[in-house]
């Protein structure tokens, strides 16, 4: 007799905005199967894990409206709606991170790992002895202990994502009794250091390698396939929302490898950087200690960045090590507490090259102007149903709101941007219906618009596809021969572009170590 599948779907389609995103022609999860799944971003993966956990229904059949597109068995009754074992499938997403991000109360990470003893997105009770020394000791297993008390907006990426994980394992150890449960992976590497990397696919190796009958099943949507844990044994290869390959790990990465087009080096009449012909420091960070609800997350930070148009700079450090802290204090996000200072007196020293009424407001408001910022954070932050056009032009007022003042110039710039990075037949598409990779791309031309003496990238190539990445890497290739200068944040050192000449590391709010790249304490090969 055939084991009946835990999950099965058949000719199950999801439709947004009158497009089918998704069509799942047939899948069948059975029992004792770990999955893998690539592709490239906008290929319809995350949607998948979406549908897997019943975050979203397909749509109905209108000629037979009561045949069932999906079917669930994870308690031994077939089901055709999640909701009764919704709770034994996990999930662990950045879409679910930003979540907790924006929250306006904050959770620490020990109640919010613990919220997972329920299933539910907050803890509405409070655990006995016995449940506390469980998340305990999901925390110390994760090597994640000094976060019970961090709350979760003032947690890296990385940090974040190792806690919600943590939630994850202790929602599915306590569901699992009598049944199956499934662990939903996407991207759960993104934004982790080397360490915690390890740590995390060390505890997906366990999962995916335990015989126990109530061990969770896995399904991990990944862009790197060296991470994909030996004990998988099946694949998914997605393209245009729809299955292309079942195969294994090691031929679903043969077909998945992709090759990234070379952009052109500029605009026609655009010339990146002028901060070398005032004689003055690009960056002057002085002493600065930034705290978060009153404790120093930097300590007395000084590093100076030069106006040699070569120099350009690669953070890197542990989860929490300070990187993405120190960036928005650059940005003017964060202030420096009284006895520090940052300058950028090439900035103060020549006007913004775009006029407007607002230039003449000192300070902050000039510095600000005068950078690109990209991050992972900023673009889950920036309205979906702005147009492509309108979002780049934004670049222009250090803002996330378009404005009706742009002259003709500047009209002229953003379309030259969007051309030059081949998004310009998608300018009138909106932006919450892009893909991961090609938001990227429009970020980074809405950082470039304004012409910038320096852009700030914090982990500008997370969440991407191998194909996507090196497409972002040659675009940003191209902005440098431009004339583009960059600071750039990255858990990754060993995929830092070529044109990165020094490195600064960080250890605990400190820097450590900033000089030449070559010299760089940290190692920078796979």
């Amino acid at each position: 007799m055939n084991p009946t599948p835990l999950v099965a779907f058949d000719d199950a389609r999801i439709i947004r905005g009158g497009a089918t995103i998704l069509h799942i022609d047939s899948f069948a999860w059975m029992p004792g199967q770990h999955w893998t799944i690539l592709g490239r971003n906008g290929a319809g993966k995350s949607t998948f894990l979406e549908l897997l956990r019943g975050d979203i229904a397909p749509v109905q059949d209108p000629d037979d409206p009561m045949r069932a597109a999906r079917t669930y068995c994870l308690d031994g009754v077939v089901r055709t709606a999640p909701g009764p074992v919704k709770p034994r499938i996990g999930l662990v997403s950045p879409d679910m991170q930003e979540r907790y991000r924006r929250l306006e109360n904050p959770i620490r990470g020990r109640e919010l790992a613990a919220s997972g003893l329920d299933g539910g997105p907050f803890l509405y009770r409070r655990p006995s002895a016995k449940e506390w020394a469980r998340v305990d000791a999901v925390l110390e297993e994760l090597g994640i202990t000094s976060l019970a008390s961090v709350s979760a907006v003032n947690m890296s990426q990385g940090q974040l994502r190792a806690v919600l994980l943590a939630r994850a394992v202790l929602a599915l150890r306590q569901a699992a009794a009598g049944g199956h449960s499934l662990l939903l992976l996407d991207e759960v590497t993104q934004g982790l250091d080397r360490t915690a990397r390890r740590r995390v696919l060390d505890l997906i190796e366990r999962i995916a390698a335990s015989q126990d009958e109530g061990s969770p099943r896995l399904m991990m949507a990944t862009h790197r396939p060296d991470e994909i844990p030996a004990g998988v044994g099946h694949a998914l290869v997605f393209e245009h929302g729809r299955i292309t390959a079942r195969t294994t790990p090691q031929e679903a990465a043969a077909l998945y490898a992709a090759q990234a087009p070379r952009v052109d080096s500029c605009p026609q009449g655009v010339k990146l950087g002028d901060s070398q012909a005032t004689g003055k420091d690009l960056v002057q960070v002085e002493n600065a200690t930034v705290l978060l609800e009153g404790a120093p997350v930097l300590h007395g930070v000084s590093w100076r960045m030069t106006t040699d148009t070569k120099e350009n700079w690669a953070v890197l450090g542990r989860n929490g090590a300070g990187k993405s802290t120190f960036l928005r204090l650059l940005l003017g996000e964060l202030p420096a507490a009284p006895g520090g200072s940052v300058r950028m007196p090439a900035a103060e020293a020549s006007p913004p090259p775009w006029p407007l009424p607002e230039q003449e407001r000192p300070g902050l408001w000039r510095r600000k102007r005068r950078l690109g910022f990209v991050s992972t954070e900023l673009q889950s932050r920036i309205e979906q149903e702005l147009t492509v056009f309108d979002l780049v032009s934004t670049g222009f007022f250090a803002s996330l709101a378009p404005f009706d003042v742009l002259s003709r110039d500047m009209l002229d710039r953003v379309s030259a941007w969007l051309e030059h990075f081949g998004l310009d037949e998608i300018s009138d598409k909106e932006f919450g219906a892009l893909s991961t990779g090609l938001a990227r791309r429009v970020l980074l031309a809405r950082a470039l618009v304004h012409d910038p003496l320096l852009l700030l990238l914090d982990e500008p190539c997370g969440g991407l596809d191998s194909g996507s990445r090196e497409a972002f890497l040659a675009a940003l290739d191209a902005a440098v021969r431009c004339g583009a200068r960059y600071i750039y944040v990255t858990h990754y050192p060993e995929e830092l572009p070529e044109t990165a000449t020094h490195v600064l590391v960080m250890e605990h709010g400190r820097i450590v170590y900033a000089g030449p790249r070559e010299g760089s304490p940290v190692r920078m090969e796979p």
